[in-house]
């Protein structure tokens, strides 16, 4: 990571940094398997703009009277802190 990257990153810990280094999988839209890329190659603006997808999953959590659990991400996440990404 550059300098001014870990600048830009100053929020994250150590371990937060180390995980930016983490290979995901790269799919196309037909979840078909493409190679595989960094968390945080995957998580930049202009590669996401380019159609860069990687594999992802969502847990919805309901208890016996119909009432969803949200969670809200932290403030320290590298990608979408303090909430989620939404789809245009």
């Amino acid at each position: 990571m550059s300098s001014a990257e870990m600048s830009a990153a100053g929020h994250l810990d150590e371990l937060q940094l180390q995980r930016l280094d983490e290979m995901y999988i790269v799919i196309d839209e037909n979840d078909c398997i493409l190679g595989a890329e960094t968390k945080k190659n995957c998580h930049l603006r202009k590669n996401i703009n380019k159609g860069l997808m990687h594999r992802g999953f969502s847990v919805l959590i309901f208890n016996m009277n119909d009432e969803l659990l949200v969670q809200q991400r932290s403030d320290a996440k590298y990608t979408f802190p303090g909430g989620c990404p939404q789809r245009l």
